[in-house]
């Protein structure tokens, strides 16, 4: 019984935020979060864990007029050090969906040893730097005959899935514990590949190019090869819509405690004057954008 209540909660929950979003994103976020905060967490606290970089977040607080509950802050990257990792690569760049791929490739060639990326570009052939793929399950899915062709073409690559293949990796398990979780709330591909890389590729430093949480005029460069127009039917209504679900509120926040917690040297110049600013201006400037 009260496990039918719980689910029958939730998804309650969610229908109305989703007819809420549509006319006011900020009054569904403040909906969803204080349902899930003074309601469900008492329920069932383990079942929201993952949210704690929101509850613990003291602007997101503010912002969707939470109040304060005591929280078991999770380590993002406990015992990553113990762990064996797929490659050693001193100097990685993680190339978004912001920048041009084949411009950035030119440029970094001699100065990093890896390019991550959460999709694979067609032309993948054509650079000799090995790539580490932290592929999201949907683009995975309708692009196999892709990833196999990596697979065999580019043998210094490592690819990464939800789910393991006979030519990918599956996850590493910290990024499971953040998949699959109440209200479709996830992470994106930007912290996706933050919070496995530690686990999976040993590294020294770090630099973020091309990610700015869709929070600019083109969050797309013209070849990335993104589902979302397809899916959608447009970039903007797309980007909208993805981040109804995965949620824009948390990958703000999950960014933010990922990079403070980071354990090697990360630059992260695409960010700056995002994460580093009061929440309330990254939501009104997404808001904004996208409403």
């Amino acid at each position: 019984m009260y496990k039918y209540f719980l689910k029958a909660s939730e998804k309650m929950i969610y229908i109305i935020y989703r007819k809420i979003y549509i006319k006011s994103p900020k009054t569904a976020l403040i909906f969803k979060y204080n349902f899930i905060i003074r309601i469900l967490l008492f329920l069932k606290p383990k079942r929201y864990e993952y949210l704690d970089v929101v509850f613990s977040d003291s602007e997101v607080r503010s912002e969707l007029k939470l109040p304060r509950v005591k929280t078991s802050k999770i380590e993002l990257y406990k015992n990553f050090n113990s762990k064996k990792k797929l490659a050693r690569f001193s100097r990685i760049i993680a190339i978004g969906p912001a920048s041009e791929y084949d411009k950035i490739l030119k440029e970094i060639s001699d100065k990093y040893n890896a390019v991550v990326l959460n999709k694979i570009y067609p032309n993948f052939m054509k650079y000799k730097i090995p790539h580490v793929y932290i592929l999201n399950n949907s683009w995975s899915k309708k692009n196999i005959d892709l990833i196999r062709e990596v697979y065999l073409k580019q043998k210094k690559s490592i690819i990464c899935t939800p789910f393991k293949t006979e030519y990918s990796y599956d996850y590493s398990p910290i990024l499971k514990n953040y998949t699959d979780k109440p209200f479709g709330i996830s992470p994106m591909g930007l912290q996706r590949i933050l919070l496995s890389l530690p686990h999976i590729i040993d590294h020294e430093y770090l630099k973020i190019v091309g990610y700015n949480l869709s929070l600019s005029s083109n969050p797309y460069s013209t070849k990335y090869p993104s589902l979302i127009k397809a899916n959608w039917g447009s970039e903007r209504k797309g980007i909208f819509l993805s981040n109804m679900i995965h949620c824009f509120v948390f990958n703000f926040a999950l960014t933010r405690r990922i990079i403070q917690d980071y354990p090697f040297k990360i630059e992260y110049n695409s960010l700056e004057g995002l994460i580093d600013k009061h929440f309330k201006y990254s939501l009104r400037k997404f808001i904004s954008i996208y409403s």
